[in-house]
């Protein structure tokens, strides 16, 4: 199905983390179109998430954030680890003290985990508000989105772009992509197959 303006909203900027020679990335107001992806049910239309932000963020604050998921992960598994054995113990007819020693021995990583969450969400509302994007002059800098959890969720969404957004008024923009370019992509457009059913319109669910 073609997609329109109404569905994609305004043209914003593009990315190309891959170089020159791939197809850009096109981000409109009402979410991104990828054109080339290592996997391809991420090609075609990612509608924003309810309050998602975008914009540059510098190497230096994606480094910040990214230690934070890293410690996340790795505090989790570590805390998970001690759970599945108490639970293992249990299986085995291990005394009751066994496995309250193995889940006491986690609760460490617990209290990490939980502490990296509110710090990642701390930092993601910051990020939304405005801080830590980059200065428009900092080719360095990575395209960056968040979104607010998500019903019963307790984690904001994030997703790190290879490239960062160049928009219309940067030197570096190329004119290629221009709206005649824009149009034809999305003439021949689709949403992403691993986009969720429940951000899909009704008719095509």
């Amino acid at each position: 199905m073609a997609l329109t303006e109404a569905v994609v909203g305004t043209f914003v900027a593009y990315t190309q983390g891959g170089g020159q020679a791939q197809k850009p990335t096109l981000y409109f107001t009402k979410g991104r179109y990828t054109q080339v992806h290592d996997h391809a049910n991420n090609v075609g239309f990612h509608p924003n998430h309810p309050g998602q932000f975008t914009a540059n963020i510098s190497l230096a604050n994606l480094g910040i954030i990214t230690e934070h998921k890293r410690q996340l992960r790795h505090n989790y598994k570590k805390y998970n680890d001690y759970v599945l054995a108490a639970e293992q113990a249990t299986k085995m007819n291990a005394k009751p003290e066994v496995s309250q020693i193995l889940l006491k021995a986690g609760e460490p990583f617990l209290s990490i985990y939980v502490q990296k969450l509110a710090e990642i969400n701390v930092f993601c509302e910051s990020y939304r508000q405005g801080a830590f994007t980059a200065d428009p002059t900092d080719i360095s800098s990575k395209c960056f989105e968040v979104s607010p959890p998500r019903a019963s969720k307790t984690n904001w969404i994030t997703h790190q772009s290879r490239g960062r957004l160049i928009y219309p008024n940067d030197p570096t923009f190329d004119k290629t992509f221009n709206a005649e370019y824009i149009r034809n992509v999305l003439r021949n457009g689709h949403y992403a197959a691993n986009v969720p059913a429940e951000d899909l319109p009704k008719d095509i669910k």
